[in-house]
């Protein structure tokens, strides 16, 4: 019977129609209990009971794992046994096949061919905007197609005729927001300096106000007037407060009873009595009684701390209070971001994570360190993925111990019994669904601070990421912090040892489960952007003319006169050079220690030691001044000349001992001779000149 019907049956009335309710050990094997949706009861899925095709993968997934085909592909990191979050977002991403197979009058899997799976490729690519989701909905295709071994005849899916990862490679750039982008620092960089000023100067009034609420409330003062006495004075001395409710106002009862000593209810009845609604006044502040100490820029970052951002929400009043949910995700900004934790290892922090190591003798704190647990890549025994993980440390800046500090006041006052940091309303840590609304929230709350505190608008979080990620974005903040570290001097050796990957090198290409997402990706792409960076500098100067020097000079000019000859040079715009550069056979890199590029080549190069004649990458700890592969152009002088500058200020500074003053003047004269060798030996090159010397070149030739 091909009807609907007949085919959601088939395919197992979709997994999204079984709710899991735990699991059993039977067999040696684990066992998961499903709410059948017809019998409303708890069934259990044993083998050997004939079950739809979506339930027989679930158990699949959930005893046997993926085979060991489909773990040891080319480029590959995937584990034979999935997480259990895993495993449910797997079965959700073969929802829409199951239902698009149903849709065509396919009743198992086994009658599905390579053509109808190409069909369902295209359905997927031109019904699903986002690359990443194709990727999920394709990769399901193919871990149906590697579970047919282990699946009943009918259930058995011919091979498709895709690559699922071919689908991230549709696209020329990501999202916003998509797993490879990073919070640019026109967004990151006002982001954590708000949420620094939150921790280290709002947070004193914020606690200061909670506390005088949670006491008023618990410990109201004795009543000196009635509940009519009191609302006939306020109404007749400009109004009564209200409170903003879901966009209307409403009387602010809970204010009122607690400040004045009275009843909730009392306060209600008595308003309706007298009928005061026309006193209703939203503009009449409710603040709480505390003076403000912290600032926003150069005044008080509010006059008053209002009564109802301080005070539990919700009907129950079950929910924490407004300010302390910004304060908790001010934290969570400023460890995600100062930590390099993946931004799970920080929602779910444990309380008291933070220790202080002390110096020997006595000598005081050292350094902090944080103490949580790394569960991607963790197994148990039995090779399943690990609920414990692993321990884990990152060393702590003074921001991020701030930030500690305040989550656990905050933690403290949320949740006193919870044992995460990042306190939820329950036992467990904040969700992460919930994280992401309140980073939103969080901005919002902050730029309108902003703009009332008339803080210039540098410092405001632009609601544009230009291209990057936004802030909600969570994996972004771990990937932003390895794109800029990287981009440091020695930077792979700093971004390898606080991401735990010092053998970064030696690590597979399949890291992360596909080959542009994760760390590896993340670091080598910032080695080519940053290489790309450098060229397209390059460009840039020989677009306008700069003055060339060093030994590679030359080089650098035979290089791109050769490549503005491989394509017509009249075509050929300012901004194209970088790109031109970047497919010659010899790389550009700039070594911002010594204010030089380097023409890098292995067999010159003085920088690398026996062990290192294949390096890569030129040694940029160890440039030697007198290598051939050295060259400057005007914009390595410029910066040169201005750091020689600062050194003569330093120089002549009162405050510079006499020793380090003749130091600094010593190093600021040999900087202005370099600059100015380089301004008298260099050679004047632009793109004009190059032009019109391959025409000349062309011209003879012709």
């Amino acid at each position: 019977m091909r009807d609907a019907t007949a085919h959601r049956s088939n395919y197992g009335d979709g997994v999204w129609d079984l709710t899991p309710l735990g699991v059993a050990a039977g067999a040696g094997a684990v066992l998961l209990y499903f709410q059948d949706p017809q019998r409303g009861q708890k069934v259990l899925l044993p083998p050997e009971q004939f079950i739809p095709t979506s339930k027989r993968v679930a158990y699949l997934l959930i005893n046997d794992g993926m085979p060991q085909a489909y773990v040891n592909r080319f480029r590959s990191s995937a584990r034979a046994h999935m997480a259990p979050g895993s495993i449910k977002n797997a079965m959700r991403d073969m929802r829409p096949l199951f239902e698009w197979l149903g849709e065509q009058g396919i009743e198992c899997l086994a009658d599905c061919s390579p053509q109808m799976l190409h069909e369902y490729a295209l359905w997927v690519t031109t019904n699903k905007p986002s690359h990443r989701r194709q990727f999920y909905l394709l990769q399901a295709v193919e871990r149906l197609h590697h579970l047919a071994p282990l699946l009943p005849d009918a259930d058995q899916l011919v091979e498709p005729p895709f690559a699922a990862k071919d689908a991230l490679n549709s696209g020329s750039s990501p999202a916003p927001g998509a797993a490879r982008s990073v919070i640019l620092p026109t967004v990151g960089d006002p982001l954590l300096t708000f949420a620094i000023t939150c921790v280290r100067s709002l947070a004193v009034d914020i606690f200061a106000a909670t506390d005088t609420v949670a006491a008023l409330t618990a410990n109201p003062p004795q009543p000196s007037e009635g509940a009519s006495e009191l609302l006939r004075r306020l109404a007749a001395s400009g109004g009564i407060p209200a409170a903003q409710r879901k966009g209307q106002q409403s009387l602010a009862a809970d204010y009122l009873a607690t400040v004045y000593g009275l009843r909730v209810g009392t306060v209600v009845g008595m308003f309706r009595r007298l009928g005061l609604q026309a006193s209703l006044n939203a503009d009449i502040p409710c603040p709480v009684p505390v003076p403000i100490l912290g600032r926003l820029g150069d005044a008080p970052w509010v006059d008053h701390i209002d009564w109802y951002d301080a005070a539990p929400r919700g009907d129950k009043r079950g929910l924490a209070p407004l300010l302390l949910t910004h304060l908790q995700v001010a934290c969570w900004i400023i460890l995600a971001d100062l930590t390099g934790a993946r931004p799970e290892e920080v929602r779910q922090l444990p309380r008291n994570s933070c220790q202080v190591i002390e110096g020997p003798g006595g000598l005081g704190a050292v350094r902090h360190v944080l103490w949580g647990a790394r569960r991607k890549g963790v197994t148990d025994a039995s090779d399943q993925a690990s609920v414990r993980g692993a321990d884990k440390r990152w060393v702590l800046s003074g921001p991020a111990v701030d930030a500690v500090a305040v989550a656990e006041a905050v933690a403290q006052r949320v949740a006193p019994d919870n044992p995460f940091l990042f306190a939820g309303t329950s036992s467990s840590a904040i969700q992460h669904g919930t994280l992401v609304k309140r980073l939103g929230e969080f901005v919002e709350w902050g730029n309108a601070l902003m703009r009332q505190c008339d803080v210039p608008d540098a410092f405001h979080i632009p609601s544009d990421p230009g291209g990057g990620a936004p802030p909600t974005a969570l994996a972004s903040y771990r990937r932003s912090m390895a794109h800029f570290m990287y981009r440091r001097e020695r930077g792979e050796i700093a971004t390898g040892y606080q991401y735990g990957h010092q053998r970064e090198l030696l690590m597979g290409d399949g890291y992360s489960n596909v080959s542009d997402v994760g760390y590896r990706q993340v670091v080598t792409r910032a080695k080519r952007e940053a290489y790309e960076e450098t060229l397209a500098e390059v460009g840039d100067m020989l677009a306008g003319g700069t003055m060339l020097s060093g030994p590679s000079a030359n080089r650098l000019v035979d290089i791109t006169a050769q490549m503005l000859g491989v394509v017509e040079a009249a075509f050929v715009s300012e901004r194209e050079v970088g790109a031109l550069l970047a497919q010659a056979a010899v790389p550009v890199f700039d070594n911002p220690s010594t204010y030089s590029l380097c023409m890098y080549d292995p067999r010159l190069a003085k920088c690398l030691g026996p062990a290192e004649a294949d390096a890569e990458e030129p040694n940029r700890g160890a440039c030697d001044p007198s290598c051939a592969c050295i060259l400057r152009t005007d914009l390595q002088a410029e910066r040169l000349l201005g750091e020689a500058n600062e050194d003569e200020a330093r120089a002549n500074s009162p405050l510079t001992p006499e020793p380090l003053a003749r130091r600094l003047q010593g190093a600021a004269a040999r900087k202005r001779q370099r600059v100015d060798e380089h301004r008298s030996r260099g050679v004047f090159v632009s793109i004009e000149t190059l032009r019109s010397t391959l025409g000349s070149r062309q011209d003879g030739g012709a």
